[in-house]
């Protein structure tokens, strides 16, 4: 019976007919090819069916073909890829939810720059971390929030180094950052320098830190301010005691103006840490130098 079926929607789409007939066709041999109930030649022809229909001119009925087919693990891959490279309406469904198409197809969607699709990419299941590398390198701010939602997606820890270095202190990619499954103690250590006092409780809830670092968050109580014991930096300072061993702890808005907190990591030499802590000239002099750990 399925095989009349098949033969009979061959013959209309092959043959002039309006764009809603052919969205019907689109959509009952789609439904019967991804139920498997199709073998040998109908099968062959339903196929056929999809080559016609995903060049067809009305972009209705190739969207209903995507919608139909994306969830299909059996579909040609060569339909795949035709649909993913229409017009978003039409392409999004199958990027996003097709698992036909490889790793390498994903790559060269990200290529595309299109950020819809990237975007499509990014929410994917089980995305691959050379794909997530990929979207990442794409700088664009909207695509990285959609990757680190995507708590199916592997974002390495180096990549998000990456995301911290150019969005460190954009408040919609650390909120995703923060509640991802799983956190690197690095990465978790850089959140702690950025992030607001609602998200530093969500931090320190959701992910284990390093105990010398969870221990300093708790001695300062509530929220990230300024330690009693360090002095104010100028309005507009930016300064880097990254490159001396040393990091700091900033407030809601250290680029504005605000006192940043500057900590000292267990690992500084001991001459390092007393002269920061008792030359005037130091940019981190403490005027009590007891203070410093």
């Amino acid at each position: 019976m399925h095989d009349v079926q098949i033969k009979r929607r061959l013959v209309q789409v092959r043959a002039p007919c309006s764009s809603a007939d052919r969205a019907t066709a689109a959509r009952e041999i789609s439904r019967l090819f991804r139920a498997g109930r199709l073998d040998g030649a109908a099968r062959a022809q339903a196929e056929d069916i999809f080559e016609i229909l995903a060049h067809d001119i009305a972009v209705a009925v190739r969207e209903t073909l995507a919608v139909e087919l994306c969830r299909c693990p059996f579909l040609p891959r060569r339909i795949a890829r035709t649909l993913a490279a229409d017009v978003a309406r039409v392409a999004l469904p199958v990027i996003e939810f097709s698992d036909v198409l490889t790793e390498d197809d994903l790559l060269a969607i990200i290529r595309s720059r299109t950020t819809v699709k990237q975007r499509a990419v990014a929410r994917r299941r089980h995305l691959p971390e050379r794909a997530s590398d990929a979207l990442v390198e794409t700088g664009n701010k909207a695509v990285v929030i959609a990757l680190l939602a995507n708590d199916d997606a592997a974002v390495g820890a180096p990549a998000m180094h990456r995301i911290l270095d150019r969005f460190g202190h954009e408040e919609a990619v650390q909120e995703p950052l923060v509640r991802r499954g799983v956190l690197p103690a690095a990465i978790a250590e850089r959140l702690v320098t950025l992030v607001s006092e609602a998200l530093l409780r969500d931090l320190v809830a959701r992910h284990e830190l390093p105990p010398s670092l969870a221990a300093e968050i708790a001695a300062r109580g509530p929220g990230v301010g300024p330690h009693p014991g360090f002095a104010p930096a100028p309005d507009g300072a930016e300064w880097r005691p990254q490159r001396v061993g040393l990091y700091r702890v900033i407030g809601r808005d250290a680029r504005g103006g605000r006192h940043p907190v500057l900590r000292y990591a267990s690992r500084h030499p001991p001459a390092l840490r007393h002269w920061a802590a008792t030359d005037a000239a130091s940019p981190l002099y403490l005027p009590d130098a007891g203070a410093v750990p």
